[in-house]
C-alpha cells in the first residue's frame, strides 16, 4: 500500500539568489551536515579501569561528522560533549580545530575508534552540544544543542551469545530531507550541472535508482540519458542488517545546468538552461523502476528558484533552500516518518511546512 506523505528537499544552491540565510553570522554548525552514527564494539568494560571486558558482549561509541562555516579565530575551539539518558555527562571530546575565515567552512569527525573502554551498552535518548572556546578572546558558546535516539538489538544464536547486541541510530527523519544544487567543481564552472540528494532506508544499489527532471509537465532529462547516480553517503550498524543502513544518494543530471557563465567555443546545444526556462518543474525518482521520491520547484522569469523562504525561517545557513514535496516510502523498510518534523535534525524541529 502506497503511503503519500510530506516531505521536504532540502536545496543548497550556489547561485546568489538562492543563498538563503546569508544574514546569519558565523561561526555556525549546519544542521544538514550533521552525522551520528554507532562505533560497534564486540566487548563491554563495565568502567574504564576494568582490568578485563565482558567479553561477547555488545557495547558502543559515538560516531560524528559536521561542518561548520566560520570564522574560526586564532585560538577556537570545538568540542563536542555527550550525555546519557539519564542526563549525566559522558563523553568530552576537544576536535582538532584550524583557524578559518568567515567565507569557508570546515569539516570536523570523530570516529569513534580506541573508546571501547568509554563505550556504553545501552540504548535510549542521548543529548549532544557542540561547543566553541576561545582562551584568547574568552569566547564561550554552543553552537548546537541536539538529542538521538538509539536502539539496542540482539543478534547471534550461539549460547555464549546471549549477551550480544548492536546499536542502530534511528535516521527515519531525514528520509524527506533532500538537497538540490549546482556541481562546483571549477571545470564545471561555465554551465554548473544541477545536483540533487535524496536519502532512503535499506538495501541499495545506485543502478537501481533513476532520476528524471520534467518542465511544465514534459520530461526534458533524466540521469539515464545524461549523468549518473552515486552514493556517496552511507549510516549502517556494524552488524548486518540492511533494512537498518541509510544511503545518500546524489543525482547528477548533467542535462540541466544552472546557465551559462562563459564565452568558450562550446555552445552546450544538449543541455538545457534554467535561466532560459521560466516554469514549473519536477524531480521524479524510480526505485526499482516504481516512483520513490518526487519534489517541485520553480524557475522565476528572473531565471532563479524561486525562494520560498523556508530556509531562512528554519535558520538552515548560508545557501540552503527547502521546499516539500511528496513521496512513496513503501521500498524504506517500514521506515516511520510521522513525526520528522519534531524529529528532524536530531530534535531541531522544522517549521512551516504544509
Amino acid at each position: 500500500m502506497k503511503i503519500r506523505l510530506l516531505l521536504i528537499l532540502a536545496l543548497a544552491l550556489a547561485i546568489p539568489s538562492l543563498a538563503l540565510a546569508d544574514d546569519m553570522a558565523g561561526p555556525y554548525v549546519y544542521k544538514t551536515s550533521i552525522r551520528i552514527n554507532t562505533q560497534h564494539y564486540l566487548v563491554y568494560y563495565p568502567t574504564p579501569t576494568a582490568k578485563e571486558p565482558h567479553y561477547l558482549t555488545g557495547s558502543w561509541a559515538p560516531k560524528l561528522s559536521f561542518n561548520v562555516q566560520g570564522p574560526l579565530d586564532g585560538g577556537s575551539q570545538i568540542t563536542v560533549v555527550f550525555t546519557k539518558p539519564s542526563g549525566a555527562t559522558w563523553l568530552t571530546k576537544n576536535l582538532d580545530t584550524p583557524e578559518i575565515g568567515g567565507d569557508t567552512f570546515q569539516s570536523f569527525s570523530m570516529d569513534g575508534i580506541d573508546m571501547e573502554k568509554q563505550a556504553i551498552n545501552l540504548g535510549g535518548v542521548f543529548g549532544i552540544k557542540i561547543l566553541l572556546s576561545n582562551a584568547l578572546t574568552g569566547t564561550k558558546a554552543t553552537l548546537f544543542t541536539g538529542k538521538f535516539t538509539v536502539t539496542k538489538f540482539h543478534y547471534g544464536s550461539a549460547p555464549n551469545e546471549v549477551n550480544q547486541a548492536d546499536f542502530w541510530v534511528n535516521h527515519d527523519w531525514n528520509l524527506p530531507i533532500g538537497q538540490l544544487g549546482f556541481d562546483e567543481d571549477p571545470s564545471n564552472a561555465e554551465a554548473p550541472q544541477m545536483q540533487v540528494k535524496m536519502w532512503f532506508r535499506g538495501p541499495l544499489e545506485s543502478e537501481n535508482l533513476a532520476g528524471y527532471v520534467f518542465y511544465n509537465g514534459k520530461q526534458i532529462t533524466s540521469t539515464k540519458t545524461l549523468g549518473d547516480v552515486g552514493l556517496p553517503v552511507t549510516i549502517e550498524p556494524g552488524t548486518t542488517r540492511p533494512d537498518l543502513t541509510y544511503n545518500r544518494a546524489q543525482f547528477n543530471f548533467a542535462g540541466i545546468a544552472k546557465g551559462r557563465f562563459g564565452d568558450s567555443a562550446n555552445n552546450y546545444d544538449a543541455i538545457w538552461m534554467l535561466d532560459k526556462h521560466p516554469g514549473a518543474y519536477e524531480i521524479k525518482v524510480l526505485r526499482n523502476g516504481k516512483l520513490a521520491r518526487t519534489a517541485k520547484f520553480t524557475v522565476g522569469d528572473d531565471g532563479a528558484v524561486v525562494d520560498n523562504g523556508l530556509g531562512t525561517s528554519n535558520k538552515m545557513g548560508k545557501g540552503v533552500m527547502l521546499i516539500p514535496v511528496t513521496t512513496d516510502l513503501t521500498q524504506d523498510d517500514k521506515a516511520s516518518i510521522a513525526n520528522y518534523r519534531t524529529l528532524a535534525y536530531y530534535g531541531n524541529p522544522v517549521t512551516g511546512f504544509p
